[in-house]
């Protein structure tokens, strides 16, 4: 009889870690990254920013094409030098400011910033070179990630009833696009199993074919951010 207890104790054990661990690979908050706007960059430059943004957040396990939830990029070039050595040599020295912002709250959840220096035989080269030297496995853009993503799970701890009656008065006024971002938006984590679920039975709800053509909207609309800089 002791054995069989013991076999269903670790049975028990065993499913238990199992649940939270299917939990834990399905509880990925989705943040996307936006791509910079407001800088004097050439493309090369701000595809690699975009890029090695991507990679710190993939690398988190936390990549998304869409949601409400995004990483958006502010780059300021702070000097630009021309040394007096032959030949010359252009140096810029760049501040990248990063938010991970709600855009449907217009909140921002957590802000990061981290100071590049290019060094190059012309100032293009030299911005690339700056833009370059940022790293996806930077600390300030784990910190950034890791406490933007605490903030979120705070967020669905705490408020996700209201979310739903959000959701549910924006589906009632044939609002779909935004409901569909609120509930697309809702992960799965330990404690809010139920709030997952209900966001779930709520988007099935709306018909099929208005939730795929918000899913095409959602990753390919561009967002206004004006208010960041507000």
């Amino acid at each position: 009889m002791k054995k069989i207890c013991t076999l269903l104790l670790g049975l028990s054990l065993s499913l238990a870690v199992s649940f939270a661990q299917e939990i834990n690979e399905a509880s990925r908050i989705a943040i996307k990254v936006e791509m910079p706007q407001n800088i004097d960059l050439k493309t090369d430059a701000s595809n690699i920013l975009f890029n090695r943004l991507n990679q710190a957040v993939a690398l988190n396990g936390l990549g998304a094409a869409s949601g409400k939830f995004l990483l958006v990029p502010r780059v300021t070039l702070l000097s630009k030098d021309v040394t007096t050595t032959i030949p010359q040599q252009f140096v810029v020295e760049m501040e990248v400011f990063l938010f991970i912002v709600d855009v449907t709250q217009k909140t921002i959840l957590q802000q990061e910033s981290v100071t590049l220096k290019g060094i190059a035989e012309n100032e293009n080269k030299a911005v690339l070179k700056a833009i370059s030297s940022l790293q996806a496995r930077n600390p300030r853009l784990k910190n950034l990630i890791v406490r933007g993503k605490d903030k979120i799970v705070a967020y669905y701890s705490t408020e996700c009833d209201v979310l739903l009656k959000k959701a549910e008065s924006l589906i009632a006024r044939n609002m779909y696009y935004d409901a569909i971002v609120e509930l697309e938006s809702v992960p799965l984590l330990n404690n809010n199993v139920s709030c997952f679920e209900k966001s779930l039975r709520m988007l099935e709800q709306i018909d099929q074919s208005i939730r795929l053509e918000a899913k095409e909207k959602m990753e390919q609309s561009k967002h206004n951010l004006d208010w960041l800089t507000e």
